[in-house]
């Protein structure tokens, strides 16, 4: 495989709305917001910005909707780093207060997967290496405890690792 191209990001690219959406799109540039940037700040955001803009924070599936693709990412040590975490908050859309921001915005387990797989791995420019479990790219991969798609969504973030994987060899276990 070929190397990609070298991937201009938006980091913080946490709120947005349908005309900024389309300039990313045709700029073809890679939004980075955060996953679980949601869980960790959205009742302030909602003080800060109202309720229809706070909606909005990290809306990974407007870009998803217009055919951006976009990476996940946590913004450690600002944000939390667990990356289920931010998947849980991508499906969920749900406050560590337990409310709901931009419930419309949420994404399936599959879309927050690929988030955090292909679209961090095409945002690093390294797809061709990366991002997917095929042949040829170097299985960097976690052994969870439980499936993600039969979890109840809530749970995702309560999901045991139980080995981590690089280049198809075992670096972790827990």
């Amino acid at each position: 495989m070929t190397a990609n191209r070298v991937n201009h990001r938006i980091e913080h690219c946490s709120l947005v709305d349908p005309e900024l959406v389309d300039r990313i799109r045709e700029a073809e540039v890679t939004p980075v917001p955060f996953g679980a940037f949601v869980h960790g700040h959205g009742t302030k955001l909602r003080g800060y910005y109202g309720d229809a803009r706070a909606a909005r924070a990290c809306d990974h599936r407007s870009f998803l909707d217009a055919g951006v693709t976009v990476a996940g990412s946590s913004d450690y040590p600002a944000g939390p780093l667990a990356p289920l975490l931010g998947i849980r908050t991508m499906v969920t859309r749900r406050t560590a207060q337990g409310d709901v921001l931009g419930g419309d915005r949420r994404l399936s387990v599959r879309e927050a997967l690929e988030v955090y797989t292909v679209g961090s791995a095409h945002a690093t420019g390294e797809s061709h290496l990366k991002g997917r479990i095929a042949p040829g790219l170097l299985a960097d991969f976690v052994v969870l405890g439980d499936d993600l798609f039969a979890t109840d969504p809530e749970g995702i973030a309560n999901v045991p690792v139980l080995s981590t994987w690089l280049g198809g060899r075992q670096v972790w276990a827990a």
